[in-house]
């Protein structure tokens, strides 16, 4: 501790000087309140030094870390570098820090403009934590201090066992990126900066679209992190390198959900030389971003986009200006650039370069040939798996994921893998698909077979082309209005159950017919005319009893499985449950009055959410039999089975499936045994669905 601050503390235990006040408070909150008046400058001005010091300390009592913001919003920065001293100083003497103190240091930091040298001796205690932010925060203070950090971390890991040893040396890792790269080896990545040039010289589209294809013929790692803040460390890191051979895998990396952070992205490719692939890449990514708040990172991605000036990227914007009301004015300037490119006079690029390109591309040529066999029938199961060994051997890690989602029954070992296989790499696998909803987005069998759209008629028309769509098994259109959504619909040949308005069926039965649909779900009336437009149509489900439950209504629903020729009826959102209340009897009542052909499947769910699988209790009713099944959503009732068989009671074959998960599984197949009355049948396994 300086010896000014020391003075300042002697005065203050004796009740002179201005820091009394500041030492008396007891309680944390008035403590964090005097220290805003010292950075203020009452009850009187004192140095930056004595200021930064006792704010410093006032910080290891600042629970709610209220002290960082007032920094950042009345911009004080002169007692920014002694808050940081007090702050090294109280680590290295282990004082218990508050939750989010080291992400406040980062705040403080960002408000001095560059990280102080005394902080580089508790990064590596940051970098041992436990906890995934302070590991986060740590990592990106020790790549923007540069090479200056890294004796004091080799020294610590020199120390460092077991875990933290481990953390340790991955942050060295991430701070020494080329060690972990083997680009020179690799004859594309010399090429890619000549063709570079090139392009830059001629905007060609043949030699952009080389550039492109190149650039994917690599097959370096995928950024992976154990926290958000750990990727974006590593990410800035590797982007800190400028390595054209780099480029597909930042690119591919997930994209945060925050446009801030992405903002730091779009900053940091900036600094590229001008690349085709940046642009495409920046292009889809903008489409991510549709918050009116997000405007400024729209703005810094036009410039990239003007300045790149990339022909190919023409569409992608297009479709940004199609969907997006702001920042229109930002989009067209990037495409009157493209337009003047395209008009000047462009020579023609090198014939000795391009066929040395096609040497080296001949590999990922017949990689392409096999992805478009999956294309062109996405029921060949066959031909994902011919394309799986392929991946492999080029070291994309798409490949095994193909193949471990294509093992039947798999183990648990094998799920968790693939599922971290998903999570990693999620985004660059769904593919430029608009507004989907990310939550919704299901893979099976390696690829996208359910999601939730959000999207307009004109991103949907601008995203026709996307072969992606071609493995969709189930599609919900979450828009008030989808007439526009026909022409998607017959481009989906693997398409089973879709979900949409009833106001915009016949807009969409325009476009027909669509014969792979078997699922319909409609909201929120039911269908008044016949389905010609949905010729092999099994099952309708809707939801339609949410409110105001009249017998006129549960007839019309019922009414439709025989009138439309269907097998079966699902019915969602039904209000029933252990308070009996009186829609069962309503509907049951009707339903054995009218008799519909097939099974009518009803599903109750606790989330508010119209999704058809949606987690929690479902039943099936026929005239002959009950089955209620339990699929694990929400919490555990052992009620419920009682609950929702009572309305059944002239039905003698009634059954109940929980399946089995555990001990608990297995106990609640227990107390069942004990509650449920007599000739009621349970079983440990799943309840079969009609839409399944």
């Amino acid at each position: 501790m300086p010896s000014a601050v020391k003075e300042a503390l002697a005065q203050a235990k004796s009740g002179d000087g201005a820091l009394a006040e500041w030492l008396a408070h007891k309680e944390a909150y008035m403590r964090t309140g005097a220290c805003f008046g010292l950075m203020r400058g009452h009850p009187e001005r004192l140095s930056n030094e004595v200021v930064g010091w006792f704010v410093g300390i006032g910080m290891f009592s600042d629970d709610l870390q209220s002290i960082a913001r007032v920094i950042k919003r009345e911009r004080h920065t002169g007692c920014g570098p002694f808050i940081v001293d007090a702050f090294v100083a109280g680590v290295l003497a282990d004082v218990p820090l508050m939750k989010r103190q080291w992400k406040s240091i980062e705040t403080i930091v960002d408000r001095i403009g560059e990280v102080p040298a005394s902080l580089i001796e508790v990064l590596p205690i940051g970098l041992q934590s436990d906890r995934s932010l302070p590991r986060g925060v740590a990592l990106r203070l020790a790549q923007r201090r540069g090479a200056d950090a890294i004796p004091t971390i080799e020294a610590a890991v020199a120390g460092a066992e077991g875990k933290a040893r481990k953390r340790l040396t991955e942050a060295l890792a991430t701070l020494r990126p080329s060690k972990l790269k083997s680009a020179s080896a690799e004859p594309a990545a010399e090429l890619l900066p000549v063709l570079i040039e090139a392009w830059s010289e001629s905007r060609h589209d043949a030699l952009g679209d080389t550039i492109v294809s190149l650039g994917q013929s690599l097959k370096r790692p995928a950024l992976s992190a154990k926290s958000k803040g750990e990727l974006e460390a590593a990410w800035l890191a590797l982007a800190a390198q400028r390595d054209p051979g780099d480029v597909n895998r930042l690119l591919d990396t997930p994209w945060p959900g925050a446009w801030k952070t992405a903002l730091t992205r779009v900053n940091a490719l900036a600094a590229f030389p001008s690349d085709p692939r940046v642009s495409r890449g920046l292009a889809e990514a903008a489409l991510k971003y549709r918050s009116m708040g997000s405007a400024p990172l729209h703005r810094a991605l036009a410039v990239v986009l003007s300045r790149v000036a990339d022909p190919g990227s023409a569409d992608a914007i297009k479709q940004i200006v199609a969907t997006r009301y702001h920042n229109k004015d930002d989009y067209q300037r990037a495409l009157n650039a493209i337009a003047r490119v395209v008009k000047a006079p462009r020579a023609a690029p090198s014939a000795e370069l391009l066929d040395q390109v096609a040497s080296l591309l001949d590999a990922s040529t017949d990689v392409d040939a096999l992805w478009n066999a999956v294309w062109d029938d996405p029921a060949d199961l066959g031909a994902r798996l011919v394309l799986a060994d392929a991946l492999q051997q080029n070291g994309d890690p798409r490949g095994e994921f193909i193949s471990l989602q294509c093992i039947d029954d798999p183990p648990r070992k094998t799920t968790t893998r693939a599922n971290k296989l998903l999570k990693a790499n999620i985004d660059p696998w769904t593919g430029p698909l608009p507004a989907v909803e990310r939550a919704s987005r299901v893979f099976e069998r390696g690829f996208l077979t359910r999601l939730r759209i959000t999207a307009s008629g004109k991103e949907v028309a601008a995203a026709l082309k996307h072969k992606e769509w071609r493995t969709v098994e189930e599609l919900t259109v979450d828009r008030w209005r989808s007439d526009n959504i026909g022409p998607l619909l017959s481009r989906m040949p693997s398409l089973r159950a879709f979900y949409a308005r009833v106001e915009s069926l016949d807009a969409i039965a325009k476009h027909g017919p669509f014969p792979s649909v078997r699922v319909l779900g409609v909201l929120p009336e039911p269908v008044r005319e016949p389905l010609s437009a949905f010729p092999h149509l099994e099952v309708l489900a809707g939801t339609w009893l949410d409110w105001n439950l009249t017998v006129k209504k549960c007839r019309a629903v019922l009414q439709q499985p025989k009138r439309l020729g269907l097998r079966g009826l699902v019915v969602r959102h039904l209000r029933v449950g252990i308070f009996n209340q009186p829609e069962w009897t309503i509907f049951y009542r009707n339903y054995r009055a009218l008799s519909p052909a097939g099974t009518v499947s009803l599903e109750m769910t606790g989330d508010g959410k119209w999704r058809l699988r949606a987690p929690g209790w479902r039943i099936h009713l026929t005239p002959e039999d009950v089955t209620v099944g339990w699929h694990g959503g929400g919490k555990w009732n052992p009620k419920m089975p009682r609950a929702l068989l009572a309305p059944f009671q002239d039905i003698t074959s009634k059954r109940v499936c929980v399946p089995v998960r555990g001990k608990t599984g297995a106990a609640a197949l227990e107390q069942l045994k004990k509650d449920l009355p007599a000739g009621v049948e349970i079983v440990s396994e799943p309840l079969k669905l009609l839409i399944d």
